[in-house]
């Protein structure tokens, strides 16, 4: 209409411009879905949109369009989810996802990431027989993060495979000195990330961890969520067998959570299962 201005921005990507009283969402997807199944595609086309209202007319219209673009960027893959309206928060996140990556490989360098070793208890005798690496970021100017700060950051722009390599080396450096000092029961589960199957050859660095601080492999516990296990699940059970069959323990986090069912057990080669909270919290018993 002539209260308007829409066009093609790029790619699969049109943006228009409306008084708001105009906005009807509901109404609009309506109608490009229509259009759509009269075409009869043999594939499915899903339609989402970012919303930015303007407050400030003075501001430029690329900014504008960055806004609305932060707006649908936020519900990329939630699929229950057509539209959403920006809001300040996403320009702050924005900024500290930006600060995270940029921050991370001098992190890295500077060796500010800590492992912290939760303890793991017998329950029959109370004795510690192991424990599990957790990651702190000792940040030279924000002080000590956790890993809610960085974590999914990381994992959304395909970095977290850097930061895992960072942990199983200071896990195996941490194994060496225990073994040293007389205490080599005890063992380190370490996480393994969906994309480290993708990035990094994990069978190649885990045995040449082993043969390069001298440690047993049955010490490295390799702890994999349900979720990356399914991402491939063949390839990635091919390699979880092989370390297996090297000496590596294999635990599998977050039974439950998704996918799994008791079936899917005869398929997994597993030494620990950890089983999801929420799984249980479903039962009366």
């Amino acid at each position: 209409g002539n209260k308007g201005v829409a066009g093609r921005v790029g790619a699969d990507q049109f943006i228009a411009c409306i008084p708001l009283e105009r906005l009807d969402m509901q109404k609009a997807f309506r109608r490009i879905k229509r259009m759509i199944d009269e075409m009869h595609l043999d594939y499915e086309v899903r339609i989402s949109a970012g919303i930015y209202v303007i407050i400030d007319k003075k501001e430029s219209v690329d900014l504008m369009c960055d806004k609305a673009s932060m707006a649908l960027s936020s519900i990329k893959g939630k699929y229950m989810e057509s539209y959403a309206y920006y809001d300040s928060k996403m320009m702050h996140s924005m900024i500290h996802e930006q600060e995270i990556k940029n921050e991370m490989q001098e992190a890295l360098d500077q060796e500010q990431f800590k492992i912290y070793v939760q303890p793991k208890y017998d329950i029959a005798s109370g004795a510690i027989v192991g424990g599990e690496a957790l990651v702190r970021w000792q940040h030279a100017q924000r002080g000590l993060l956790s890993p809610a700060m960085f974590i999914d950051v990381l994992e959304k722009a395909g970095l977290i495979y850097k930061l895992d390599r960072y942990i199983w080396e200071s896990a195996a450096q941490k194994l060496k000195e225990w073994k040293d000092k007389g205490a080599e029961q005890y063992h380190i589960s370490v996480n393994i990330s969906t994309k480290d199957f993708y990035f990094v050859d994990i069978y190649e660095i885990f045995t040449g961890l082993i043969e390069k601080y001298d440690i047993c492999p049955d010490r490295l516990n390799l702890e994999i969520t349900e979720t990356a296990l399914m991402s491939d699940f063949d390839k990635n059970m091919e390699i979880l067998k092989q370390l297996r069959e090297y000496g590596f323990k294999i635990e599998i986090d977050d039974f439950g959570s998704g996918y799994s069912s008791l079936n899917m057990l005869k398929d997994i080669s597993a030494d620990v299962l950890k089983i999801d909270m929420g799984f249980l919290r479903a039962s009366e018993n």
